[in-house]
C-alpha cells in the first residue's frame, strides 16, 4: 500500500480495540482490589504521590508498555488492535525503535499520572498546589495533541513518536 493511501481510519479504529483490552485490564485491577480490600475489611488510604507513582507504574504504564512493545516486536509486528485492522509496525531499527516507539507513546499517561498524584496530594493536604502540578496536568495534553496531529499530517502511517524511532505503520499485503 502506498505512503498516500490513508491509515487514519484502521489506526483509529485498532487504537479503540487495543484500548478497549487497556481498559479490561484496568477493570480487572480494580476487581481485584475491591475484593481484596472487601476480604480484608480495610478501607482503602490514598497513597503518598511517589508511592501512588510507582504503583501505577508498576500497575499501569509497564503492563500497557510491555503489551504494546511485546505484541509489535513480535513476528506478527502488531498488536491485537492492529492485527485486526491489518496493520504492522516496521522499524528500521529493529526492537530497539519499537522500545523507544512505546516508551514515546505512553510518557504522556506517566507525566500525567505524576500530576494526578502530586494534585490529589496537595488536595488533601489543604495546600496550595505549586505550579509544576499545573504543568505536568497540561504537559501531556500538549504531547498527545501534538502526536495526534502528527498522526492526522501523515494519513495515519507514522507519528512524531515514530518519526523519531524510525517508525511506521504499513498495511500487511
Amino acid at each position: 500500500m502506498s505512503n498516500s493511501t490513508s491509515l487514519l481510519k484502521p489506526r483509529l479504529v485498532a487504537g479503540m480495540i487495543d484500548y478497549a483490552i487497556i481498559v479490561m485490564y484496568i477493570i480487572a485491577i480494580a476487581i481485584i482490589s475491591n475484593i481484596y480490600h472487601s476480604i480484608t475489611q480495610q478501607t482503602p488510604q490514598p497513597l503518598p504521590p511517589l508511592q501512588g507513582e510507582l504503583m501505577g507504574l508498576f500497575l499501569l504504564i509497564i503492563p500497557v508498555f510491555c503489551y504494546f512493545f511485546f505484541t509489535e516486536s513480535s513476528s506478527r509486528k502488531a498488536s491485537i488492535g492492529k492485527r485486526l485492522r491489518g496493520l504492522q509496525v516496521i522499524s528500521k531499527t529493529g526492537k530497539k525503535g519499537i522500545f523507544w516507539r512505546n516508551v514515546l507513546k505512553v510518557l504522556p499517561w506517566e507525566i500525567a499520572h505524576s500530576g494526578v498524584h502530586w494534585l490529589f496530594y496537595y488536595d488533601t493536604q489543604s495546600k496550595i498546589t505549586p505550579f509544576f502540578v499545573y504543568i505536568l496536568l497540561i504537559l501531556p495534553m500538549v504531547i498527545v495533541i501534538f502526536y495526534a496531529v502528527s498522526i492526522i499530517l501523515s494519513k495515519g502511517h507514522s507519528s512524531v513518536y515514530d518519526q523519531l524511532t524510525k517508525v511506521h505503520l504499513e498495511a500487511r499485503i
